[in-house]
């Protein structure tokens, strides 16, 4: 058969406390072919089969791919779960001098080459790259995003600061104006006694 989507990866699915059933729409030769990410905020932890969840295949992985993927707990508000594949990069098919030569097993094995190709290019797709020209490694880049991030909450922070002070001397102007306006007042009633 054919792997007609491009797609490894269902979700990402946002908790509600309450839902345990996720569907994906995939194919997959087993359940154990399956990863499951949840994260809670950006701490991201893996599931386990048989631990955390269970795995409802559709019968027919040719025609009608995916299944459900059942939480035994049941996603947290907030969180975040996605389901993708993490097949073994394995070649299984082992062909023989006159054996039999199936149509099925050649398209089971040429499915999972797919499959795999499927799962490097996810994981690249979300990977930080630099310009095939530049003699920049991509950590190099993160440390610098990440350093630039670090700066930016930094001088955010010093600037909230310098509003918080500016706003205080503000009043304490404000203050100070209206003190003068009553001194001014009293120097002008003084006046007009000393006058009278």
């Amino acid at each position: 058969m054919t792997i007609s989507s491009e797609s490894r990866r269902a979700g990402p699915f946002v908790g509600d406390g309450v839902v345990t059933q996720f569907p994906f729409d995939f194919k997959v030769f087993k359940a154990e072919d399956l990863a499951l990410t949840a994260a809670t905020g950006e701490e991201e932890r893996a599931l386990v089969i048989d631990v955390d969840y269970s795995v409802n295949l559709q019968p027919n992985q040719e025609s009608d791919p995916g299944g459900t993927v059942t939480l035994f707990s049941p996603l947290p508000a907030g969180d975040k779960l996605v389901i993708t594949s993490d097949m073994a990069t394995l070649q299984l098919l082992d062909l023989t001098n006159m054996g039999g030569f199936y149509p099925r097993t050649i398209n089971d094995a040429l499915d999972r080459c797919v499959i795999l190709i499927q799962q490097v290019k996810d994981g690249v797709s979300r990977s930080i790259k630099t310009a095939i020209t530049s003699l920049e490694l991509p950590e190099e880049l993160k440390a610098e995003l990440y350093a630039a991030r670090d700066l930016a909450v930094e001088k955010g922070n010093e600037a909230t600061g310098s509003a918080t002070a500016a706003a205080g001397s503000a009043t304490a102007a404000s203050g100070s104006a209206t003190a003068a306006a009553g001194s001014a007042t009293a120097a002008a009633g003084s006046a007009t006694a000393a006058s009278g």
